[in-house]
């Protein structure tokens, strides 16, 4: 009587505390979403334009309807599955830089929360909790969580399937159930599903759960045999081959999926296969470096984590040994165990093959649910050994450690939402400038005749203006439009389409100030009023000692970064 009420008080204490997990995710994820990081990446801005065309037209910007492998976006390809997830949120909220961020919030929500019941069943209900809490505050996460970009929801596409095959009942964990035909279906259909929604797991997915059942494949031995077993696998696989079974045909067929999956080899074509391997081998170690997981991360500014902070507080780091001492003796005999390692030790698998400044932090996202249950399970199995040894030594070191906790995060949480935000560089990556020009121009777009915007310094700055402006899609498709495939002056954008011009908007990449007066030069010749907007950068406008700038862009260091002319001729 006793043991029941104590565990029915646990239960309710476990959902309270789920619960506040939960909120606090929540909380992190959604507070002022169009910051940290600010303004938007190229790529999820081109999801936020394509999701909105979808949404009002039926078709992506290319014209093609409801795309289902694949869409073309710059030409370098936009997984289906990250367009159609924003739609709902554009429908609700907005075609908005803040909406385009939903999917990724709510998405890291429930990872947060899959984090915990995958934990829950591999091990126990208190390793799911402490698992899920320190997924909340994993910096790694938290970052990737508050962006657009479709690699934004690898975690998600990682663990979504395992859960599901745990609930299905099959033998993943150490516990012996009948498995459940429905519930595999299900969790082949969702697992197929996943394969559309970033490029890295189409590659990670296979190879993960394909060595998660290797490694107890003995145990799946003996479920093949059983009637309930081979329904189970049988289901899965069907609605799996049903799901990802097109996409394999369409990576192999479609040529723009087949130029995306080679584009950025990790060696080049003269290489022999010796060589091959050794590039590819040499980019693993460094995944599990300190630099990477620890003091820098990804060192490409565009997903470079706030300066002086890694993917991971250096709390986790015990945790994280603590967690392969209590492990590796278990192999033998733990399915659970030996799931988890396996989770760890493929965590790089989809960021080996292609080049990177440093270990890629998007590719690699399968490891921050991996490394942080390892780092659930090591510090309870600290808190265990402490409390056998000593009792009031391990309520000391319990303290000590929830008020460096809490101090670390605090320290993480004042910069990623504060200093952060006002980086030079990230501001300039995230074309803060260039939204903020929209702001100013979209009441006055309607009655210009023309706008000539740089592209000195940007990536697809029309893709920019299209979100900034809310630009109709029915109207892009009414838009005379001049488009070209790279490369552009200086090399860049090689297999990219480039925008020149959409109806009054026009891009120049190159000599903007002698484009500039060849215009001023040609719109004289008409004697007609035209009334015209520059968007240039500081010198690169000939008329600057005439007209004076009608608005400033201001740098976070207070220099001007645009400078927005209105003119009449």
């Amino acid at each position: 009587m006793v043991d029941r009420l104590a565990e029915k008080q646990w239960q309710h204490g476990e959902r309270v505390l789920l619960i506040a997990i939960l909120v606090l995710a929540g909380w992190l994820r959604l507070y002022h979403l169009s910051q940290s990081p600010p303004g938007m990446n190229v790529d999820e801005a081109a999801i936020a334009w394509n999701s909105h065309c979808l949404l009002k037209t039926g078709m992506d910007q290319h014209g093609i309807r409801w795309p289902i492998f694949d869409s073309e976006g710059f030409g370098q390809g936009l997984t289906t599955l990250s367009l159609y997830l924003l739609i709902p949120f554009q429908a609700v909220a907005g075609f908005t830089a803040t909406a385009a961020r939903l999917p990724s919030a709510f998405g890291g929500i429930l990872t947060v929360f899959l984090l915990y019941m995958v934990g829950s069943r591999l091990f126990d209900r208190r390793t799911g909790l402490l698992a899920a809490a320190l997924l909340a505050l994993n910096p790694w996460h938290l970052q990737q969580s508050r962006w657009g970009h479709m690699g934004a929801l690898f975690p998600l596409l990682a663990i979504a399937p395992l859960a599901l095959m745990l609930w299905a009942r099959l033998p993943f964990d150490d516990n012996s159930q009948q498995p459940r035909v429905g519930r595999a279906a299900v969790a082949g259909l969702v697992t197929g599903l996943c394969s559309y929604g970033y490029y890295a797991a189409r590659l990670w997915l296979p190879i993960f759960y394909a060595s998660a059942i290797l490694v107890n494949l003995s145990t799946w031995w003996k479920l093949v045999k059983t009637r309930q077993g081979m329904l189970a696998v049988g289901a899965l696989l069907l609605t799996l081959a049903l799901t990802f079974g097109p996409l394999v045909w369409a990576s192999a067929s479609f040529p723009l999926l087949r130029e995306r999956a080679g584009a950025e080899w990790v060696w080049s074509q003269s290489d022999t296969l010796d060589v091959k391997i050794e590039k590819v081998l040499s980019r693993y170690p460094g995944h599990f470096g300190p630099d990477f997981l620890f003091q820098q991360g990804d060192q490409d500014i565009a997903i470079s984590p706030p300066k002086g902070y890694g993917l991971f507080h250096w709390y986790v780091l015990p945790m994280l040994i603590a967690g392969l001492v209590y492990l590796i003796p278990q192999v033998k005999t733990s399915r659970s165990s030996r799931v988890l390692l396996t989770w760890v030790v493929l965590y790089p698998a989809a960021d080996l093959l292609s080049e990177h400044p440093s270990m890629h932090a998007i590719r690699s996202l399968p490891g921050v649910c991996a490394l942080t249950l390892l780092a659930a399970v090591g510090a309870l199995f600290i808190a265990k050994w402490l409390w056998r040894l000593h009792k009031p030594i391990a309520i000391i070191a319990l303290t000590v450690a929830v008020i460096i906790i809490f101090a670390a995060n605090i320290r993480f949480l004042n910069a990623f939402y504060g200093e952060f935000n006002n980086e030079p560089t990230k501001y300039f990556v995230g074309h803060v400038d260039l939204l903020k020009a929209c702001e100013w121009l979209k009441p006055r777009l309607k009655g210009k005749d023309a706008v000539f915007v740089t592209g000195v310094g940007m990536s697809h700055p029309y893709i920019y203006t299209l979100v900034g402006l809310q630009y109709a899609a029915q109207q892009w498709f009414l838009d005379q439009k001049e488009m070209v495939k790279g490369p552009l002056p200086g090399g860049a954008y090689n297999r990219e389409y480039i925008c020149l011009r959409y109806g009054k908007m026009h891009f120049v990449f190159d000599n903007v100030a002698e484009f500039t007066n060849l215009v001023l030069s040609e719109l004289s010749k008409d004697g007609k009023a035209h009334r015209i907007v520059f968007i240039v950068r500081p010198g690169e406008f000939p008329l600057a000692n005439v007209i004076s700038p009608s608005y400033q862009i201001m740098d976070p260091l207070g220099y001007p970064s645009l400078l927005l002319y209105e003119t009449n001729f």
